[in-house]
């Protein structure tokens, strides 16, 4: 598979994808960030077993292989490539190559099959302004618990629907929060779902 992608978009992708791989990943997989060539576009996929991110960015793709490398090497040498260039990678069985101006780098392929599957939460996908989103993780994180690992149900906030509102709910066993915000017209949610607190750090760089 052979991608050539503009250097600014690959570099703030990885530059994203970074913050949520663990210092000491619980697997050698994780260290790795999972590309796919689709036409047009690119995904890249890093996950750390409770957070799982993908970006999606347009590049010109020949072939539709998926591999992995090694996340943080990819980063650095796109990061400190020159700004405005293009990146040009030829991803074979073993071995990725990339080219950056007149420069050549390689860096070891994993296949992608050993890389967790993203997660799948059930429900209709909530789409929702920022705006609106950070009041409910204000409203009611500042009551999540931290490192219960009792009940690690309480490390994050509690998302549902109640009724036309979007409510958001905190407890740590001695304090509960809750905040609302009204559904929009044409908005649907239906899931109910735990956000984990470092998926909340996460979303809020955003």
């Amino acid at each position: 598979m052979k991608i050539t992608v503009e250097q600014p978009r690959l570099s703030a992708a990885l530059a994203l994808l970074g913050q949520i791989l663990d210092a000491k990943a619980a697997q050698p997989i994780l260290a790795h960030v999972r590309v796919e060539g689709m036409h047009d576009q690119i995904i890249l996929t890093s996950h750390s077993l409770d957070r799982c991110l993908s970006v999606t960015i347009p590049a010109e793709v020949a072939g539709d292989e998926n591999a992995c490398v090694p996340l943080v090497q990819l980063a650095s040498i796109v990061q400190n490539s020159a700004k405005g260039s293009t990146v040009v990678m030829e991803i074979e069985p073993t071995r990725a190559v990339i080219k950056i101006g007149r420069g050549r780098y390689q860096l070891p392929v994993t296949p992608a099959d050993d890389f967790p599957l993203m997660f799948a939460p059930e429900g209709e996908p909530l789409e929702i302004s920022s705006g609106d989103f950070l009041d409910l993780m204000d409203g009611a994180s500042y009551a999540m618990a931290v490192d219960d690992i009792t009940r690690p149900t309480l490390c994050g906030v509690h998302l549902y629907r109640k009724g036309n509102l979007i409510a958001a709910m905190g407890a740590n066993g001695k304090i509960l929060a809750q905040h609302n915000e009204p559904m929009v017209p044409g908005q649907v949610f239906t899931g109910d779902i735990v956000i984990p607190s470092a998926s909340i750090a996460t979303l809020k760089k955003f």
